[in-house]
């Protein structure tokens, strides 16, 4: 029963995800549907990231390396547009602060 499961779920991703490339199909999203769908890597990392930071370990910790890293990123974000340099300088930063903390 899993692995149908498994097989249907892979069946149905991969199936959504065509239609979208398939040249033959006349489909065209809209220029707001396009700018809308730039935030969605974003909120996804966002959605997976946050109950790492907020989540204690031993209880409340303001110098857990994990908020602190996170409020870094933020911080990087907010000056920096490039993706892959906010990505990089913050596991650098979520590094130094586990290691040296």
């Amino acid at each position: 029963m899993t692995f149908i499961t498994i097989l249907l779920m892979a069946a149905i991703t991969f199936s959504v995800r065509y239609l979208f490339f398939m040249t033959t199909l006349p489909f065209e999203l809209s220029d707001k549907a396009k700018e809308f769908l730039k935030f969605t890597g974003p909120c996804v990392l966002s959605a997976m990231v946050a109950p790492i930071m907020f989540t204690p370990v031993d209880g409340l910790m303001i110098y857990s390396p994990y908020l602190l890293g996170g409020i870094a990123t933020i911080m990087i974000s907010l000056v920096l547009r490039n993706t892959f340099m906010i990505v990089l300088l913050g596991m650098t930063m979520f590094l130094l602060l586990k290691n040296y903390i």
